[in-house]
C-alpha cells in the first residue's frame, strides 16, 4: 500500500524554506519545484539537476532538498501517482488530497458524530458512519422528497460553501489553481493536477431567488450527480 502525500502542503512546506533559504530568489525556485512535481516524465533527473543548481546560490538549501525531497520523491511527485497499466489514468485515490475542504468535514465529522471522549476503534467509526451518519442524510433526502421538508441547503453544504469562500489567493497560487472568467463561464483548474486538467462551469440567473446560481460543470463528479465539488 502507498501511501502520499498532500501536494498543497508539500507546495506549502516548500515555498517557507525557500523564502528561508533564498529570500529574493524564492519565486523561481518554487516555480520550478512546482513543475517538477507535475511532471508526466521522471522527475529524478530534473530534480537532480534543480538540487545542483541551488546548490550554488544556497548550499544549505541544497541540504534541505536531499534530505527533505529527493529520497521522498515518490511519496510527492506525481508521476509515480499514474497507473501506467492503464493507459496512464491516474489511480482512484487521485484527486482526494489534503485541503480545508477535508479538513473541514473532519471537523464536522469529530464534533457532531465522534464527540466521544474516549479514542475509537475503527470498527465503532465505520459502525457510526453507516448507522447514523448515512441514515442521517438519507432521513433528509426522503423528507425533501416526499414534500415534508423544504429544499433547502443543509449544515454540511453550507460548511461547503464558507470552505470553499475561504481559500485565499495564496493558497490557490500555492496550488496553482487558475480561475478564468467570462460572463457566464469559468475555466477552472484542477486541484488535483493543473497542469493536464482544466473544468469549464457555467452560470445562470434564477428568477425564482434572483441569483445566478450554478448551471453546468464538465467534472465528473458533476456530471455523474449533478452537484458541484470542491477539489476535482
Amino acid at each position: 500500500m502507498h501511501h502520499y502525500w498532500c501536494l498543497f502542503h508539500v507546495l506549502k512546506a516548500f515555498k517557507g524554506k525557500a523564502k528561508t533559504y533564498l529570500k529574493d530568489q524564492w519565486t523561481e525556485a518554487s516555480e520550478q519545484f512546482w513543475t517538477i512535481m507535475y511532471s508526466q516524465e521522471d522527475p529524478m533527473p530534473t530534480l537532480a539537476s534543480f538540487t545542483l543548481r541551488w546548490a550554488q546560490v544556497s548550499p544549505g538549501f541544497s541540504d534541505y532538498i536531499l534530505h527533505q525531497w529527493v529520497g521522498r520523491i515518490h511519496k510527492w511527485a506525481i508521476f509515480y501517482r499514474t497507473n501506467f497499466c492503464l493507459q496512464n489514468e491516474q489511480t482512484d485515490h487521485q484527486g482526494i488530497h489534503t485541503n480545508n475542504y477535508t479538513e473541514s468535514w473532519h471537523r464536522l465529522l469529530k464534533n457532531s458524530y465522534l464527540s466521544h471522549p474516549d479514542r475509537l476503534q475503527i470498527d465503532e467509526v465505520v459502525q457510526i458512519l453507516t448507522e447514523e451518519v448515512k441514515s442521517h442524510y438519507h432521513w433528509l433526502q426522503q423528507q425533501v422528497k416526499s414534500g415534508f421538508a423544504g429544499q433547502t441547503s443543509n449544515k454540511f453544504q453550507m460548511r461547503q460553501k464558507l470552505v470553499a469562500d475561504a481559500f485565499t489567493p495564496e493558497e490557490m497560487e500555492i496550488s496553482g489553481v487558475v480561475c478564468m472568467a467570462i460572463t457566464g463561464r469559468y475555466t477552472i483548474f484542477s486541484f488535483s493536477n493543473p497542469t493536464v486538467r482544466q473544468h469549464m462551469v457555467k452560470t445562470s440567473f434564477s428568477r425564482a431567488t434572483g441569483k445566478v446560481q450554478l448551471a453546468s460543470c464538465t467534472c465528473q463528479h458533476f456530471n455523474r450527480c449533478g452537484k458541484p465539488t470542491l477539489n476535482k
